[in-house]
Order: C-alpha cells, then sequence, then structure tokens
C-alpha cells in the first residue's frame, strides 16, 4: 500500500497550485493586478485570513471567460 493518493483521487486535484507572486509570475502582471482580479472574481482558495492559493487552469480559465464575455482588463 502507497503513502501517496491513489491515480484515481489524484485526477481531482489542481495541476498546479500558485500563490499570487507566482500566479502573477506567470501571467506577467503585477500583485496588485492578482490581488484585483481576486476581487473580481477570480476563483482562489482562502487558507486562513491571509493566504490565498490559486488553481492556475481555472485563473486561465476565468481570464478566458472574461476577456471572450466584456473584453475584460488585465
Amino acid at each position: 500500500m502507497s503513502a501517496f493518493p491513489s491515480d484515481s483521487h489524484s485526477s481531482h486535484l489542481p495541476a498546479s497550485i500558485d500563490d499570487a507572486d507566482s500566479l502573477a509570475a506567470f501571467f506577467k502582471v503585477s500583485r496588485a493586478c492578482v490581488r484585483k482580479w481576486t476581487r473580481e472574481g477570480l476563483p482562489c482558495i482562502r487558507l486562513g485570513r491571509r493566504a490565498v492559493r490559486f488553481d492556475r487552469q481555472a485563473a486561465l480559465a476565468w481570464l478566458q471567460e472574461r476577456s471572450n464575455g466584456k473584453g475584460g482588463s488585465k
């Protein structure tokens, strides 16, 4: 028996979890921009009062939806 989750369970886990700095670097925007997007509805996982993590695929989907919908801003 393995100490790691089986493949059937790992398919439910996000491929990449980022903090605000990592997500900002990935999208080549400022951390302030990521915080603004979060206030505007960017999907995030809150860990306590200040710690926030982001599923990179969910963030990509959210940004694509915004850009297709009302021409959203960066």
